[in-house]
């Protein structure tokens, strides 16, 4: 046989005498009887730093030398860690730090490092490469990532608290005071900003500036985180108030706006009158003798209300506002009060004069039934104008001085003739036929040229019109039939103003029935042209004369009538009667209190027939020398004699008292005067 080589275990070389390879370490026996080799080679550990076992050199990183001692089975020699490059660190891997870029690449054979490590930029709103951070006044997360060697995440703008502003560097803004601060730890702000309160006379905070109605300039002081300026209180534009927010004053009308950019106002404001009957603007009120209310809209800019004409209060005169005291007033004054809007009055009015009826002056007066004229205020004491006067006949003052006289029985009968030598005298104006010339009367209320005439035998009431400037008689029938007086003689007239304006009456003619005993009333009607009333009572035998005494004329106090009889040479008696009247009654039964008295015929009263005639104080019979002109008298005619007889009249009571003055001679035994008054006298001539 053959001795082959046997091969050398694994990890051995070197057969036939096989040992281990470098690297390995073991030990290694031929074993001839087996002829194998015994152990075995295992690699050996590389030294630290080291690596590639078996074959061990310095790892990436290291640096050094090894040597295998196939003696000791061991490496001799070291390796040591190589310092990594700048910026870079991991040795023995180094590579680059956070925060920094490039590739480093170990150099086996050099045992060193090639390239070199960059400093990162930090990503934008980022600070402190190459440890990036966001910067202040941003927020977020930055990580390095290594693999691609760039930052990942980003930086947000943190907004500025309220009041602040200029971020990312944030500070209190204009109008506001404090301190902000960046906390990097947090990424917030700290502190706060608060508005600054604005000036005097300015608003709105935080951008102050001088208000509606002020002007002025205001400036930010950052530093001192104050205004700087005024603001000044404008004044308001003519005929306006109430600044800062001007508006036109009561009483004007218009529109006020600011202007911000002048810092005035534009506009203006016009006057609004006072309503009609008002004054005192801007406050109008009433004027004096006006009421009402007056109130200012300031919605509309116009007044409200009226003022309404007060009149004048009661017994004053005047168109409101010039009152004062009625003509008529005594004393006294109007006074206006401002506060109710009224007049108070003191005025004093006079009552109504003798004759008259009413309230007062002022109010008023009317001359009582019957009664002529008008009653008119006055300033003037006793504070009227004017008054009541009786008819012509009875108002003395009026009397003419002529007389209707009749002096003969036969026709013409009536003459108009002067009352001086009325007796004893034949001259005269002109003469009258009346047809019936015993029962003539007068009307005087007429105070005209109208008699009245009664003739029995017909029983018919006449009226006689004697023509102004001639003897022409027209003769008119007021009243025919019923009532006979069978040879009448004597009549009167009751005035008017025996009536009363409540119980009117117009008059009525009065006579006397000489056969019959009796005395007979017609009364007249409104137009006294015609007969109403007609009524007649019992009196003596012979009665041949009646009238009437108004009270007013003769100063009694109540009205009178008288009648006469005809005396002794009528086979009759021989008296003289008086009655109160009241002629309201319309009858007999006003007829009351009926005295007779007598008289001696032919000494102090008549013998026959003839008119009785009331004579009313201060109407002469005759003149001159009437001595008893201041008397009520009753003046009895005689048919039988030339003679009248002449006696005053007194009141006393309900009665009247005869007082006998005179027995005076006259022209003829048919004398009758009846006595004309200035109008009847003019009505004639």
């Amino acid at each position: 046989g053959s001795c082959s080589l046997v091969a050398c275990p694994a990890s051995a070389s070197g057969a036939p005498a096989c040992s281990c390879l470098s690297g390995y370490t073991g030990t290694l026996a031929w074993s001839s009887g087996l002829q194998s080799y015994s152990g075995s080679c295992a690699a050996a550990s590389c030294p630290s730093g080291a690596s590639g076992s078996p074959a061990c050199a310095c790892s990436t990183g290291y640096a050094g030398t090894l040597t295998w001692n196939s003696g000791s089975q061991t490496y001799s020699g070291s390796c040591a860690a190589v310092t990594c490059p700048s910026n870079a660190a991991g040795a023995p891997s180094c590579a680059c730090a956070s925060g920094y870029s490039s590739t480093l690449a170990w150099d086996a054979p050099l045992q060193a490092y090639t390239g070199a490590c960059t400093l990162a930029a930090c990503p934008a709103n980022a600070v402190g490469a190459p440890a990036c951070a966001c910067s202040s006044g941003y927020s977020g997360t930055l990580t390095w990532n290594a693999g691609s060697q760039t930052y990942t995440g980003s930086c947000s703008l943190v907004a500025c608290p309220a009041g602040g502003s200029g971020a990312p560097a944030c500070a209190c803004s204009s109008g506001y005071s404090g301190t902000l601060a960046w906390s990097s730890g947090p990424q917030t702000y700290s502190g706060s900003c608060a508005a600054v309160s604005c000036p005097a006379g300015a608003s709105g905070a935080s951008a102050c500036a001088c208000s509606t109605g002020y002007y002025g300039t205001l400036t930010w002081n950052s530093g001192s985180q104050t205004y700087s300026g005024s603001c000044t209180l404008r004044a308001c534009p003519a005929n306006a108030a109430g600044a800062p927010t001007c508006a036109c004053n009561q009483g004007y009308s218009g529109t006020l706006t600011w202007n911000t950019g002048s810092q005035d106002y534009t506009g203006s404001c016009s006057i609004v009158a006072c309503p009609s009957s008002s004054s005192g603007h801007p406050s109008c009120a009433c004027n004096t003798g006006y009421s009402g209310t007056i109130a200012w809209n300031s919605g509309s800019r116009t007044y409200t209300g009226t003022c309404t004409i007060v009149n004048c209060p009661t017994y004053s005169t005047g168109t409101s506002p010039s009152c004062s005291c009625a003509p008529g007033c005594s004393s006294g004054s109007v006074t206006w009060n401002a506060g109710p809007q009224s007049w108070t009055s003191t005025c004093t009015p006079v009552a109504c004069p003798q004759w008259s009826s009413g309230t007062n002056v002022v109010a008023g007066c009317t001359c009582d039934w019957g009664l002529l004229g008008t009653i008119t205020g006055s300033y003037s004491s006793p504070y009227y104008t004017g008054g009541c006067t009786l008819p012509g006949y009875y108002d003395t003052a009026t009397n003419s001085g002529y007389a209707l006289y009749r002096i003969s029985s036969t026709t013409p009968a009536f003459r108009l003739q002067s009352l001086n030598g009325l007796f004893s005298s034949g001259s005269y104006v002109r003469t009258y036929a009346l047809s019936d010339k015993y029962t003539i009367a007068q009307n005087k209320d007429l105070d005209s040229n109208v008699f009245y005439s009664y003739t029995g035998s017909s029983s018919t009431l006449s009226a006689y019109t004697l023509a102004k400037g001639s003897s022409t008689v027209t003769t008119t029938t007021l009243y025919s039939g019923g009532g006979s007086m069978s040879q009448s003689s004597g009549a009167g007239y009751a005035p008017m103003m025996m009536w009363t304006a409540a119980n009117v009456g117009y008059g009525a003619y009065l006579g006397t029935s000489y056969t019959g005993g009796k005395i007979l009333v017609h009364e007249l009607s409104s137009s006294m042209s015609s007969v109403t009333l007609v009524y007649s009572f019992n009196y003596l035998t012979y009665p041949c004369g009646v009238d009437v005494i108004p009270y007013r004329s003769s100063g009694f106090t109540r009205d009178f009538a008288i009648a006469r009889t005809a005396g002794s040479g009528s086979s009759g008696p021989s008296a003289m009667s008086s009655w109160t009247v009241d002629m309201k009654v319309g009858s007999a039964s006003g007829w009351t209190n009926r005295n007779d008295e007598s008289f001696t015929s032919s000494t102090t009263g008549p013998s026959q027939a003839g008119q009785i005639v009331y004579y009313p104080p201060g109407m002469p019979l005759y003149t001159p020398g009437d001595p008893y002109l201041s008397y009520n008298r009753a003046v009895m005619w005689d048919t039988g004699t030339a003679f009248v007889y002449v006696w005053q009249l007194t009141q006393s009571g309900t009665s009247l008292t005869w007082t006998f003055l005179a027995k005076v001679a006259v022209q003829g035994s048919w004398g009758l005067a009846l006595p004309l008054s200035a109008n009847s006298y003019d009505a004639i001539i």
